[in-house]
Formats: structure tokens, C-alpha cells, sequence
């Protein structure tokens, strides 16, 4: 009973932090027609303190209720999977920092859903004529010119292929390092969980835009807001670690 009631009581209370720090301290985002927040942080500690099962429930309902608590109820099923998601990977990963082929697994599986992520745009970028998305930008003051929005989406998509290439090769390296010096492991596993489960979000993100407004043009522009986003969120969580990591639950409790 202690223990259910400890689990019980930290979820409510991470649930309501995740929902507090990405509904109050939001910014409009003019591409997406979302918003961004620091709310990221709360979600990845989520996963931290409660494990892969608790972390998700928590980050997922405090995640959700922002959304519609700031008028984006459309989004909120999409977010509670998505935030969701980013909790349990940081949960699984965090439960056992030592496991080598939990490492290895994870670097993969970033490697190869970058590398997958960054060629897709590519692609849908090629076979799709941009001009057809410039209309509405253009009637909403957005952009200037089609000249302009042919620029950016090229600019970011060599941003997203540079992304898509020298990550996972940076992160295979300091895997290779990590693998003959133990000490260095488990470091890099919490880097490793926060990395995946911000790609996760920036990918899942653009995909359910492109289906719920049926354009996989202007999504791209969400892309490195939603990157800087997380790059905020990921370092606000690293340092709140030491916080964090002294209320996690036991494994069965989590």
C-alpha cells in the first residue's frame, strides 16, 4: 500500500509539473500553428523518477491536457502518444545504464531512424512541387515570395541531412569509446535515451502534421523550432538529473 500510494503521488505530482511547465510557459510558433515550451524537461524526468510504464501515463496526461488547456485539443491525442512515448524510452533506457547491448541497440536504432528520416524529407521534398504550398503563407503575411519559401525548405533540409549524417556517426564513436571504458557507459546511455526520445518527437511530430493537414511541405519548417525546443529541454533535464535521479522509483515500484 506505501508503495502504491509513493507511485500514485509522484505520478499526480509529475503529471501536473509537465503540465504547469508546458502550459504557462509557452510562445506561439507561426509554422506549426502550435506553440513551444520548456514543458520537454518535465516530460524526459518523467521517464527519469517513475520508469517506462508510470513516466509515460504521467507525461502523456500532463502533456495532453496542455494542449487542450491552450486550445490545441485537436492535438492532444497526438501529443499524449507522442510525449508518452519519449517517457517510456527514457524509462526503459534509464532502468539498466550499465547493459552495453541496450547501448549498442539504442545507437542503431537512432542511427538508422535518423539516416531513414533525413532521406525521406529528402525525398518528399523532390517529388512534391513546393510552390503548391506557398498560397496561404503568402494570404497570412508568412512569407514574402515563393523565392523565399524555396530557400528556407532547401536551407532546412540540408540542415536535417547534416543532422541525419553526422549524429549517428558521432554517436557510434562515443559508443565505440564507451565500450572499452566502462565508466563512460552509463554517461552516455542518459545521453543516448534523451537524443532517441527527442528524434522520436521531432519525427512523430512532422509525420502528424503532414497527416492532418495533408501538406509534407510547410512541416518541414516545425522541424528546427521543434529541435530547439527539445535541445532546451534535454539540457534542463541533464542538470535537473541530480534532483531527479534521488526520487526515482525502484524498479517495482516503476
Amino acid at each position: 500500500m506505501k508503495n502504491t500510494t509513493k507511485t500514485l503521488t509522484y505520478s499526480g505530482l509529475m503529471a501536473a509539473l509537465t503540465f504547469i511547465s508546458t502550459s504557462i510557459l509557452s510562445f506561439p510558433s507561426p509554422f506549426t500553428g502550435g506553440y513551444i515550451h520548456i514543458g520537454d524537461a518535465l516530460v524526459l524526468s518523467c521517464g527519469v523518477v517513475l520508469g517506462k510504464k508510470n513516466g509515460a501515463l504521467a507525461a502523456g496526461i500532463g502533456s495532453a491536457l496542455a494542449d487542450i488547456y491552450l486550445g490545441y485539443a485537436s492535438w492532444a491525442l497526438p501529443t499524449f502518444i507522442i510525449k508518452a512515448l519519449m517517457a517510456y524510452i527514457i524509462g526503459y533506457i534509464f532502468e539498466d545504464l550499465g547493459n552495453f547491448k541496450k547501448t549498442g541497440f539504442i545507437t542503431a536504432f537512432y542511427s538508422f531512424l535518423w539516416l531513414g528520416f533525413g532521406f525521406l524529407v529528402r525525398g518528399l521534398i523532390a517529388s512534391n512541387r513546393i510552390l503548391d504550398a506557398t498560397q496561404d503563407l503568402i494570404a497570412e503575411e508568412v512569407i514574402a515570395s515563393e523565392t523565399e519559401l524555396i530557400s528556407t525548405v532547401l536551407s532546412t533540409q540540408n540542415i536535417i541531412l547534416a543532422i541525419a549524417l553526422l549524429l549517428p556517426m558521432a554517436l557510434f564513436i562515443v559508443f565505440g569509446i564507451s565500450r572499452f571504458r566502462p565508466s563512460i557507459a552509463i554517461y552516455f546511455n542518459k545521453l543516448s535515451a534523451f537524443i532517441v526520445a527527442g528524434s522520436v518527437m521531432v519525427i512523430l511530430y512532422y509525420g502528424t502534421y503532414g497527416i492532418m493537414y495533408g501538406n509534407w511541405i510547410i512541416p518541414v519548417f516545425s522541424i528546427p523550432a521543434n529541435m530547439v525546443q527539445f535541445a532546451f529541454g534535454l539540457t534542463l533535464a541533464t542538470l535537473m538529473l541530480p534532483i531527479t535521479l534521488r526520487f526515482q522509483l525502484s524498479k517495482e515500484q516503476a
